[in-house]
């Protein structure tokens, strides 16, 4: 999984590319289900900052906030 995470968090705005996508948003949202370490939350979440408001404001992207925001132990 990390390598994953390192991949698509290497390019500045690729994952929230990939989440404003329609099929993206669904790949991302598995990969935030699936992410467990501190350092991978951490890779991921400050990939999706700078994004935050156009994902907050395109239905593909809003699917992907609203999966991080789902608390770990509810998964």
């Amino acid at each position: 999984r990390t390598k994953i995470v390192l991949i698509v968090t290497s390019e500045p705005g690729l994952l929230v590319r990939i989440s404003l996508d329609a099929h993206g948003t669904r790949v991302v949202q598995r990969l935030v289900e699936s992410i467990k370490t501190k350092k991978q939350i951490f890779l991921v979440t400050s990939a999706l900052r700078p994004g935050l408001l156009d994902l907050a404001s395109d239905v593909n992207g809003n699917y992907v906030i609203q999966r991080c925001l789902v608390p770990c132990y509810t998964r």
